[in-house]
């Protein structure tokens, strides 16, 4: 944390009493070669995602050099790996700032795209309200999914 900043416990307090309340919670993690990127690191944060609900969405996003930190990019090889790794763990974990890379989250029941993810911008045309428990379940197939409201 002395290179990155931050504090990972308030962090991950932050996440846990978000998630206990209620609230539909992602993590985005970005991956700094040499500082956040060994297995150790990636097993950590998948092990107390995972112990607060296996289908917290979680997406590694590549670093490159901007602004005023200036090392290497993380190579997508190895973030490839990372989320290979993580999704022992996880359902749902997602590459991103990976030019070409697919982030839509799919219907575990019939495979429909009911998130679709392009860079920055985000459609949920696969999405309907499950008004009996105020989730969301797949517009094709009525599976009901781990989004909350």
């Amino acid at each position: 944390t002395s290179v990155l900043g931050g504090d990972l416990e308030t962090t991950k307090r932050f996440i846990t009493l978000a998630y206990e309340a209620g609230v539909h919670v992602e993590v985005t993690t970005l991956v700094v070669p040499t500082l956040n990127d060994s297995p150790v690191e990636i097993d950590n944060c998948a092990d107390f995602l995972s112990a607060l609900s296996s289908d917290i969405p979680w997406h590694l996003s590549a670093y490159h050099a901007d602004y005023r930190w200036q090392g290497p990019p993380t190579d997508p090889e190895t973030l490839e790996l990372m989320a290979i790794r993580a999704r022992k763990k996880l359902h749902y974990v997602y590459m991103g700032n990976v030019w070409g890379e697919k982030n839509d989250t799919h219907c575990p029941e019939c495979g429909h795209s009911v998130i679709h993810r392009e860079g920055y911008q985000i459609e949920m045309k696969g999405l309907r309200m499950d008004t009996e428990n105020s989730n969301y379940a797949c517009s094709r197939c009525g599976a009901k999914l781990p989004i909350r409201q």
